[in-house]
């Protein structure tokens, strides 16, 4: 399974960290741009919170929002367990689509990759369990995203 977004992104390790360091999150090649990734995703949401919307989108978007930012924490916690600390100097990837559904479906895109990605390696169990439950809960919200969008909740 390809993703577009996560090829583009430079991989190059942050600064305080040593390439062949194995215990740090910070120089995995997936987990940490996804989080990276998913900071920009969080900066994007916030402003379609606060955007013009109706209020029962803005009170999903926001829903949506509190998902994604409780799964890159669980995944980050999760993910340092297994791989290391993460180091200082952690930055926002930006995502450039500014319609709503589609961002969010981009959202779920990620996480269904990362869920694709991380599923071949024993230690990536628990992991799974918090992308899994991510993907199940962004698919829900999203839903009520695109009903409240279009006037019909």
């Amino acid at each position: 399974m390809d993703n577009p977004f996560l090829a583009q992104l430079p991989l190059n390790p942050m600064p305080g960290t040593q390439v062949g360091d194995s215990r740090s999150l910070s120089t995995h090649s997936i987990l940490y741009p996804f989080l990276q990734r998913l900071e920009g995703y969080k900066t994007n949401l916030k402003g379609h919170h606060w955007h013009g919307y109706n209020h029962s989108t803005h009170v999903m978007i926001d829903e949506f929002l509190g998902e994604v930012s409780e799964a890159q924490d669980s995944i980050a916690e999760v993910g340092m367990d297994v791989y290391g600390i993460m180091i200082l100097g952690f930055e926002a990837t930006p995502s450039k689509n500014w319609d709503i559904l589609a961002l969010t479906k981009d959202i779920i895109n990620d996480f269904i990759f990362i869920n694709k990605t991380l599923e071949n390696d024993d230690r990536n169990l628990g992991l799974l369990d918090v992308v899994q439950a991510a993907i199940h809960e962004l698919n829900k919200k999203r839903y009520l995203i695109t009903l409240a969008y279009k006037g019909e909740y």
